[in-house]
């Protein structure tokens, strides 16, 4: 198995519990960035809109950034974690938003965003090698590999390479389907 290969796998297989060290913009302090899950993205929107209904707001065009930035905030509150306990670094979201400024949360949110790619690569985001490196996997080891697939996405274009595969090796082949 080759380099590529192995890390593309490697990157598919990485569960909820991994973490991506980093250093806390501007500091030398280490800190943990989790993996962003569903669960996590349903609990940042039900906790923003809880936040925007308790203050009587409603979302329109003059409030749109505002809401989103604390959709950001609430984001990054749930996937960075303080290295020596793997839990959340400040006790509260308003304790957590203490913390950031607007450029912290910038670099912060491009640091989570990478780490989310590298964890569940994209076919829309895949090199066509990393692709190739995958769909050799597959067909060298289909019930090992398949399993680790997360990416819908990903999953249906294997699927669509390996059947248009097969297609053009029975029409070459003479048989018809």
């Amino acid at each position: 198995m080759n380099s590529t290969n192995s890390t593309l796998l490697e990157r598919l297989k990485a569960g909820t519990k991994n973490y991506r060290e980093t250093k806390w913009p501007g500091t030398n302090e280490t800190i943990l960035i989790g993996v962003l899950t569903e669960e996590d993205q349903l609990k940042v929107t039900l906790a923003t809109d809880e936040i925007w209904r308790s203050a009587g707001l409603r979302v329109d065009h003059s409030n749109v950034d505002a809401y989103e930035a604390e959709k950001n905030n609430q984001l990054l509150f749930r996937v960075i974690k303080d290295p020596e306990t793997k839990g959340p670094i400040a006790s509260s979201i308003t304790e957590f938003r203490q913390l950031l400024s607007e450029g912290v949360r910038a670099i912060l949110l491009d640091e989570v965003f990478a780490y989310q790619c590298d964890v569940n690569p994209s076919p829309y985001n895949m090199t066509d090698e990393q692709f190739d490196s995958l769909y050799m996997a597959v067909k060298k080891n289909a019930k090992a590999t398949v399993g680790n697939i997360s990416n819908i996405a990903c999953a249906r274009k294997l699927i669509v390479t390996m059947a248009a595969e097969h297609q053009n090796s029975q029409t070459d082949s003479g048989s018809s389907l």
